[in-house]
This record gives structure tokens, C-alpha cells and sequence, in this order.
């Protein structure tokens, strides 16, 4: 029999636009693709592609909540590659970023002795720093699973931009919400209000998925952040609100004074 191979690439947040030539014809030579993607647009594309692409999509409808999907999801994924098929797993934006199906495939995949391998893709991180030209080299950038920041003793970082990802449903403990609710985001907003001024500004973001699409960068207080729309994909972006602070400790042990970066500094400002 035929050894199996299993191969994750990411499309991309605007398909094809974002697509490599590297991702197209690895779809193109499978003999089995699985992929997730959320526009029609995107689906037409890659069966056009590969007549044997199959959508996963359908184990949101079929599971009773998402951990349960991405169960289901990995299992038919995993068992084509087990059977000597070389497969293919599609995911829009990159493939490892927010996708628990990509992980545990290949974990699963390689536990049978199988090759399994992620392929980059562009996502909406890189989305994100473009459109709203955030440099993170500049004052650092730290990134949570809102719903993570909310529930356990961890710390916001307001010294530098902190983005919050799947923000509609932080707070959600049931797994089954694709909307949430403003009283459950309410809990990480009072949380932040400990650090942050009421009045500091969030953007709501929304990378576009189509070439003829705009991004949304919406800005709105935080003390506003729970109640403001926002969908499944809306992430919320942080500036920093202190002041970079030397550590004067560090610096004697470098042989540097504060006056020795005030340029790194203000560049930083």
C-alpha cells in the first residue's frame, strides 16, 4: 500500500489573493483535499483546483459544539492519510494560527509513523500589522485568546500593543457560541479598565476576504468595548498606553547610561 502524507497549507485571509503558487499545486497534486474556508468564492476556487476537494464545514452543523467539530474534523482527515492518501488540509489565514484541526492532525498523523508537515500561509496578524501599520519591532506586541485573558490571573501588557483575538466570545465557556454575550465581555473589559483608561482607544478589526472588500478598523472607547457590534473573526487591537521605562539595573551592567538610548527610546515613543 501506498504510504501516507499529510500536508496543511494555509490560503490565506483574501483567497486567492493571498494563495502561493506553492499552496495551489500542492492542492493540485493531492489525492484527497479537506479544507475550511468561509466564502463561496474560496470554495469555487479550490475545487477548481482539485475536483476531490471536500469541505469540513459540515461538522459545525453535524457536532453539538466546536470542540466536538474539530473532533470529527481531524478523524476524517487523519483516516484518509492512514489509508495511503496523500492529503491535503486547507485552512484560510495560516494554517496553525487559531486551528486546532491542523495541529492535531499532524500530531495524530505523525504518532503513526506517517510524514505530516504545516505549510505557512498569510494571516490576519499580517492583515493586521499592514492595515493598521503597526511595526511590533517598535514597542513589542503581545497576543491573547481574549477569553484566555479573561479567565485566568494573567496580566495585559499596556507597554505595548496587545491583540485580542475571537473577542466576540470571551468570556464563553460553552463552546457552542459563534456571537457571545456583552455581559460575559464585560468581565474582560472591567479586568482591562484595572490597567487601561476608560477612554483609551480599541480598534475592532476585520481583515478583508475578498480583493474588492475593505478592512474594518473601527475604533471605539474600551469603557464601550463590550456592548460595540462584532463578529466571530472580530479581533481587538490595543495601542499602549505607559511609557517605556529603562531598567537603569540592566543598563549599568550593559556599561550604558539612559542617555545612551534616548534615541531607542523615542523611537519608540
Amino acid at each position: 500500500m501506498t504510504q501516507g502524507r499529510l500536508d496543511v497549507v494555509g490560503l490565506g485571509i483574501s483567497i486567492p489573493r493571498h494563495t502561493s503558487k506553492f499552496t495551489e499545486s500542492q492542492i493540485r497534486h493531492a489525492d484527497q483535499v479537506y479544507y475550511l474556508v468561509g466564502h463561496p468564492v474560496a470554495e469555487e476556487y479550490i475545487e477548481g483546483l482539485n475536483p476531490k476537494a471536500r469541505s469540513l464545514q459540515r461538522h459545525y452543523h453535524e457536532q453539538s459544539s466546536r470542540p466536538k467539530s474539530y473532533r470529527a474534523m481531524t478523524d476524517e482527515v487523519v483516516s484518509a492519510v492512514a489509508a495511503g492518501q496523500r492529503v491535503v488540509l486547507a485552512l484560510y489565514g495560516h494554517p496553525n494560527v487559531f486551528a486546532s484541526i491542523s495541529k492535531w492532525s499532524v500530531n495524530e498523523v505523525r504518532t503513526l509513523g506517517l510524514p505530516a508537515q504545516n505549510h505557512p500561509g498569510i494571516g490576519a496578524d499580517g492583515c493586521l500589522m499592514a492595515d493598521l501599520n503597526i511595526d511590533p519591532g517598535n514597542r513589542g506586541m503581545c497576543h491573547f485568546e481574549a477569553g484566555f485573558l479573561a479567565m485566568f490571573q494573567v496580566p495585559p501588557t499596556p507597554h505595548c500593543y496587545m491583540v485580542l483575538w475571537q473577542i466576540a466570545v470571551a468570556g464563553d465557556t460553552s463552546c457552542t457560541s459563534f456571537e457571545g454575550e456583552a455581559s460575559q465581555r464585560q468581565v474582560l473589559v472591567d479586568k482591562l479598565l484595572k490597567y487601561y483608561p476608560q477612554d483609551h482607544p480599541v480598534c475592532l478589526y476585520e481583515a478583508a476576504t475578498l480583493p474588492v472588500t475593505e478592512p474594518r478598523m473601527d475604533w471605539v472607547a474600551l469603557k464601550n468595548l463590550a456592548s460595540a457590534p462584532m463578529k466571530q473573526y472580530t479581533t481587538a487591537v490595543m495601542p499602549p498606553c505607559e511609557a517605556l521605562q529603562p531598567d537603569e539595573e540592566a543598563l549599568a551592567r550593559l556599561g550604558a547610561t539612559v542617555d545612551d538610548i534616548r534615541e531607542k527610546i523615542s523611537n519608540r515613543s
